[in-house]
């Protein structure tokens, strides 16, 4: 009977450790388990937080696409005006092609009628109505002339100021564009450990950051493009003023050698005048007449 009382003592006191031992385990596994429970609620509200994220950043997105529609808007009036200055730049060129042949016709002419002319230089020359004429005629085309450049000028320094404008606006987009980049970099940092901390939002978190890669791609090929864009038409408008420059002096520089040569036209007139016979009179009406012609032309 002792032994059998040791026994069951031994055997009671064995399932008891035991016992002890598997409420241990099961206690360690009651506090995992709500750890886990704890971590998978976390995982949940913090995907609920980014899904809610995504939703807000959709406007936001809207409104990028918005400004780069008004930026190409832009460009079409800056591509606009780069026409409107190379159609002014063709019709100056035109000009002034058809005021030099002129001038080459003035000059031709003027050397025909000297030659012709037979008539004998007097030391007191003699003023004529052609003085006048001529007088008149560069009085008129000296106030065309200054006219039209100022509201010439008046015209480039507005074309000027307006591309001013544009590229303060082409600035403000860019930094905006730049913002947009970095809130898109947290966003794909915050998908990360999204991905690390729930592995059954890892299909969803895989679909949003490839979205947004695509649209990081889009909007940097875009800012390039407008950049390239934009550098071309700085160079094509620069490139133009340059030209337009150009055939203003150059119209500028043949005006003066008309008025030049109206001044000796003047001169040789005076002249010529006096003492002149019947047959030459009417030669120098001609001259005259002719003269006339080529300053109004």
């Amino acid at each position: 009977t002792l032994k059998l009382n040791s026994i069951t003592y031994q055997i009671l006191d064995a399932l008891k450790s035991l016992f002890c031992c598997l409420i241990l385990q099961v206690s360690d596994v009651i506090l995992d388990n709500a750890r886990l429970m704890l971590q998978t609620e976390n995982t949940q509200a913090t995907g609920e937080d980014f899904k809610v994220r995504y939703e807000n950043e959709q406007p936001f997105r809207q409104a990028v696409e918005e400004e780069i529609t008004s930026l190409y808007k832009v460009m079409d009036d800056a591509k606009i005006a780069k026409m409107e200055l190379e159609s002014q730049i063709e019709h100056m060129k035109e000009e002034t092609a058809y005021l030099t042949k002129n001038h080459e016709k003035d000059v031709k002419a003027l050397y025909l009628q000297l030659a012709d002319s037979q008539v004998e230089e007097t030391d007191a020359p003699m003023e004529t109505s052609l003085d006048h004429v001529l007088e008149a005629v560069r009085t008129h085309w000296e106030k065309t002339i200054e006219k039209n450049r100022a509201e010439t000028d008046l015209w480039l320094d507005n074309k000027v100021a307006k591309l001013s404008q544009e590229e303060e606006a082409v600035e403000a987009l860019r930094a905006e564009f730049n913002d947009v980049g970095s809130k898109v970099q947290s966003l794909q940092a915050e998908t990360e450990s999204l991905r690390a901390l729930k592995r059954g939002l890892e299909n969803s978190l895989n679909d949003t950051k490839h979205w947004y890669q695509i649209e990081l791609q889009n909007l940097g090929a875009v800012i390039s493009k407008l950049k390239a864009e934009l550098s071309e038409i700085h160079s094509d408008v620069e490139q133009q003023q340059d030209d337009y420059e150009a055939i203003v002096n150059n119209k500028m520089r043949l005006e003066m050698e008309i008025g030049a040569y109206h001044g000796l036209l003047e001169g040789e007139e005076s002249r010529y005048c006096t003492q002149l016979p019947p047959h030459i009179t009417i030669r120098n009406v001609n001259l005259h007449a002719a003269l006339h012609n080529v300053s109004i032309g």
